[in-house]
């Protein structure tokens, strides 16, 4: 049996990311003892600024629906329900950083734009983007030490995107 080369591309690109998945989680078990849960993100960005009644994080934002018209052209290379020739509804929201539902418009330059798809009762995609082409850090641990600086401000900001130089493209794309 001869398998396509476009079936035969996704899967060995799957097969080399578990692997070094299970490398990483081999090699470094104790790296990932030291995780950073949901709740310690959520509680830094509440801060002692609570806003009742708003989102924890992203709280200024504009929901918005809509329809995907999908022409099956892409159904040759997944079986994704999404991709058939169909329309499938979907809502979503536009949001900036922050827990503040009364910033500024222009004061995060980080945008957010997340979409839910219900394809069937038990079925739906979500997905999230943000506008940084890059991330600024490369795991959650340094994104949390991130937000500590931001909340501490000037000096504390230096000093971690100076102890971080793999921020370097985050930080050009920032001063646009």
């Amino acid at each position: 049996m001869i398998i396509p080369i476009k079936v035969l591309t996704p899967v060995c690109a799957g097969l080399l990311l578990f692997a070094a998945t299970s490398i990483r989680i081999y090699a470094a078990p104790d790296d990932l003892q030291q995780t950073v849960s949901a709740k310690k993100f959520v509680d830094l960005q509440q801060g002692d600024s609570q806003y009742k009644g708003y989102r924890r994080a992203h709280a200024k934002g504009i929901c918005v629906t809509g329809a995907f018209y999908s022409n099956g052209r892409l159904s040759d290379y997944t079986n994704a329900p999404l991709f058939t020739e169909s329309t499938t509804s979907f809502t979503g929201r536009f949001s900036i950083a922050g827990n503040n539902p009364r910033a500024a418009d222009l004061g995060a330059p980080v945008r957010s734009f997340a979409l839910n798809f219900v394809l069937a009762a038990n079925n739906q995609w979500r997905i999230a983007m943000n506008t940084p082409p890059v991330m600024a850090v490369t795991n959650p641990q340094d994104f949390y030490a991130q937000l500590i600086a931001i909340k501490q401000g000037g000096e504390a900001i230096t000093a971690f995107f100076n102890d971080h130089p793999e921020s370097k493209d985050f930080l050009a794309w920032k001063s646009q």
